[in-house]
């Protein structure tokens, strides 16, 4: 694996945007990154993405975390709302996964493109996260950015990214210990146990979805999981533990 200082001086890159997304993985590659460059003639963006769907505290633990550590944090946006994408395109799933593009990469790229010279998007995506990341490379060049893409712990582990964020006292995601790991709430990637998890910790952002659903001439499903349409408002009626023992 190629590490971020010979990265960075290989391709003379002048401008480096970690990509912090407030998951495990995009917290310990931006740290591993921004440490192991340090003392480079390097100019370093931290880039939040705020889709419109993101799970309620997440851009608020970002902000933290940045400015705890000294992160130059910037916060994107879409131009258009998850909402307002869905009504004029449907719900999104893996087959069709608009959601990713015009609320994730697309602010991401605009962004990114304003700087001229040599620079790179710095990404957490790990090998064996799933299999269709098996393969990726550890370095590509984005030609919608104009930049690079660097994965500086491609081949790590997951025993390597707790080890990492424990031995350095990184601010640990509070999500995943609900069991959460999606800090973008589009629907695409979660379980049906998060979903659940959602409904019961978040009652008020979940009501989104059924709102949305309600809305929909399609009669259309906010999520699909193992390709099975789930529909927020069924497990809205279904009761958590706290509303059957009230």
């Amino acid at each position: 694996m190629v590490r971020p200082r010979d990265f960075v001086v290989k391709y003379r890159i002048k401008y480096a945007f970690p990509c912090f997304s407030g998951g495990k993985d995009s917290l310990v590659a931006t740290h591993y990154f921004i440490e192991d460059t340090r003392g480079l003639d390097l100019e370093i963006k931290v880039l939040h993405v705020d889709t419109t769907v993101m799970l309620p505290g997440v851009e608020e633990y970002v902000r933290r975390v940045a400015k705890s550590l000294g992160w130059d944090l910037v916060v994107l946006r879409p131009e258009t709302s998850f909402e307002n994408m869905v009504l004029k395109y449907g719900f999104p799933k893996k087959t069709r996964r608009w959601c990713c593009y015009h609320l994730k990469l697309k602010p991401v790229i605009q962004y990114v493109k304003r700087f001229k010279g040599s620079k790179a998007e710095v990404l957490g995506l790990r090998r064996n996260e799933s299999p269709r990341r098996a393969n990726l490379p550890q370095i590509i060049f984005k030609r919608d950015a104009l930049a690079w893409g660097y994965c500086p712990i491609i081949d790590w582990s997951d025993e390597q990214v707790e080890k990492y964020i424990e031995e350095h006292g990184l601010p640990y995601p509070p999500w995943y210990r609900i069991g959460v790991k999606e800090t973008c709430c589009c629907g695409v990637f979660m379980s049906e146990k998060e979903l659940m998890v959602l409904r019961a910790r978040f009652p008020d952002f979940f009501r989104r979805f059924v709102e949305l659903e309600s809305k929909m001439k399609s009669k259309g499903s906010a999520f699909f999981v193992a390709n099975r349409r789930i529909y927020a408002r069924d497990i809205l009626r279904q009761k958590t533990l706290e509303e059957v023992v009230r």
